[in-house]
């Protein structure tokens, strides 16, 4: 007779565990349980961090950068990579200790789909140059189809 009882609490309540089970992962994701446009990785390294990062209304990705450290950093540019289509921006920001900088990966567009952008960061600190580091972000963007800005590294002008 216990045997009997025993058998049948675990099955009647290990039904209701598995049919909870089973619901909770039908309905999460439908409630906001997709954390896309907040998922990152990598992003403090040394002295340099990304604290936050958000796709704004003219489709670029605004990065807000801190220098935790006691000397000045540097960042000369960021190569940023999505879905094996990769483009290079010239950055130039100079951020003080303890200072803050924000910069821009601009020609993207918003998709429905969660996208990661690979992002390598090449920086100065003090006398130190060409050091890199490397940080993903994820979200629901993507390069645009329109060629990115290029920045002028020489102008000729004939009067």
């Amino acid at each position: 007779m216990k045997g009997q009882s025993a058998i049948e609490y675990l099955v009647t309540y290990g039904w209701m565990l598995l049919s909870v089970a089973v619901v909770t992962g039908i309905v999460l994701p439908l409630i906001g349980g997709n954390q896309c446009n907040r998922v990152s990785t990598g992003i403090q390294t040394g002295s340099l961090s990304v604290e936050n990062y958000a796709l704004t209304e003219d489709n670029n990705v605004s990065l807000q950068i801190e220098n935790s450290g006691p000397t000045e950093l540097s960042i000369e540019e960021f190569e940023a990579t999505v879905n094996n289509r990769t483009r290079t921006y010239t950055v130039s920001k100079n951020i003080t200790p303890g200072g803050q900088r924000v910069a821009s990966i601009t020609a993207l567009e918003q998709t429905e789909v969660c996208e990661e952008i690979r992002v390598e960061a090449v920086y100065a600190k003090g006398p130190l140059e060409g050091l890199t580091t490397s940080f993903e972000l994820k979200g629901k963007f993507r390069f645009n189809n329109l060629s990115s800005p290029q920045p002028l590294t020489a102008v000729n002008a004939n009067y």
